[in-house]
């Protein structure tokens, strides 16, 4: 086809959705119960949007702050999940308004981690998954509470940056007391370097020069161990009466 013929083509494609658009009824065609055939309507495009009201965006971060302020507090957590998913503005929206939509995934869950079974979740979205930001953080509590340690769908090729290991302040904690719990047994002086590596996997070495030498690539457990940490203390000196 010649490059006016493709020209042409197109041109009447664009007049034709044009009239389509501008003559098609705002409320769709309805062709059988159930089943209504809608087309994008241009009163939807030349509406005035300035007659919308603007999202205070201050008030929405004060909320959802006051919010997390709420639930470290109180040992209540339900209630205010309750009424977070029941009747905040920002809520996330379940099918049929049913709060107790995903009652049966954590019945599962809990089943599963009981009985030692494996539970494989997809998600499925957008560009907010590119680089695993919210899948994450679903990921990390969903292992914290249930148990697991997968890592995600990790891509033969990663296109993009990605944040799949976290490491929560907790688990650098665990890493150091570990170490230094080593050093008091073995009667060692001991040190904890964490260094994040790109573009190196796990079981694969660096070379960090001088007396650092070389390190291993290491994988991060996900096994959570906020509780231990949180207990406090503090790791004694080396117990020199393990020598009697």
């Amino acid at each position: 086809m010649k490059r006016s013929g493709v020209f042409f083509f197109l041109l009447s494609v664009l007049l034709g959705l044009l009239g389509l658009w501008y003559i098609y009824p705002a409320e769709g065609i309805r062709v059988a119960d159930g089943l209504t055939l809608r087309f994008s309507s241009y009163r939807q495009y030349l509406a005035d949007l300035d007659s919308r009201p603007a999202a205070d965006v201050d008030s929405v971060l004060l909320r959802e702050q006051q919010r997390a302020a709420l639930l470290e507090s109180t040992g209540d957590s339900l209630s205010v999940f309750h009424d977070y998913l029941t009747g905040d503005p920002n809520r996330i929206i379940l099918p049929g308004e049913d709060y107790r939509y995903f009652d049966t995934l954590f019945e599962m869950l809990d089943s599963a981690s009981l009985k030692g079974k494996t539970v494989r979740i997809m998600h499925y979205g957008d560009s907010q998954l590119e680089m695993d930001r919210i899948s994450s953080v679903l990921r990390q509590k969903l292992q914290e509470r249930f148990g697991g340690c997968g890592p995600g769908m990790v891509p033969l090729i990663q296109r993009v940056a990605s944040s799949s290991v976290i490491l929560s302040h907790s688990t650098i904690s665990g890493i150091i007391a570990d170490e230094a719990a080593i050093g008091m047994v073995n009667q060692k002086t001991t040190a904890v370097r964490i260094l994040p590596v790109e573009g190196k996997d796990v079981g694969e070495s660096i070379e960090l020069g001088g007396l650092l030498g070389t390190a291993p690539v290491m994988k991060v457990n996900n096994w959570s161990c906020e509780e231990f940490i949180s207990r406090a203390g503090s790791i004694p000196a080396p117990i020199h009466s393990f020598k009697n």
